[in-house]
């Protein structure tokens, strides 16, 4: 299970998180973590939440996760909303790990449609992102439900 959390800055995430998303953007070509579940969160006491929130859940859905929760926190909220919030986000990664099941959707499919289309041309260049979908079985399969189902197998 993965969470991706960041306090906004100028309407995005915070300069280490957007170094580490530079560091594993190769990632995102090969939908490089597959088959996990993960929570979008972004902090701010001011405006951009959704903006931050949003490009978080964007990365995520790029790199292959299925995102489950996306959080939106105010730091000054009362603390019963907090409380609820913190449980809302515990008892969706709690329901994860006790292995509910991790589906495609339409974000997912459609990134993985338009990454393979890109792939297959690189096949004559033979990149390491064409040798990694080859070698992976990823080019293989139809869909983004058919790489969860390889991976569930495993």
């Amino acid at each position: 299970f993965i969470i991706f959390a960041s306090p906004v800055y100028v309407h995005n995430v915070s300069g280490d998180m957007k170094i580490f998303f530079d560091r594993i953007g190769y990632w995102t070509h090969i939908m490089r973590l597959s088959g996990k579940a993960g929570i979008a969160i972004a902090t701010s006491s001011g405006n951009g939440l959704d903006l931050t929130v949003n490009y978080i859940h964007k990365i995520m859905v790029f790199l292959g996760i299925k995102v489950v929760g996306r959080f939106g926190v105010i730091p000054y909220l009362p603390k019963d909303e907090v409380d609820n919030l913190a449980k809302k986000c515990s008892n969706i990664i709690i329901e994860f790990m006790n292995g509910k099941k991790i589906e495609s959707d339409n974000q997912l499919e459609f990134v993985f449609k338009t990454n393979k289309d890109a792939i297959k041309l690189q096949e004559n260049i033979n990149s390491s992102e064409y040798r990694y979908w080859n070698e992976s079985g990823l080019l293989k399969c139809n869909s983004f439900e058919e790489v969860l189902s390889t991976i569930e197998k495993e």
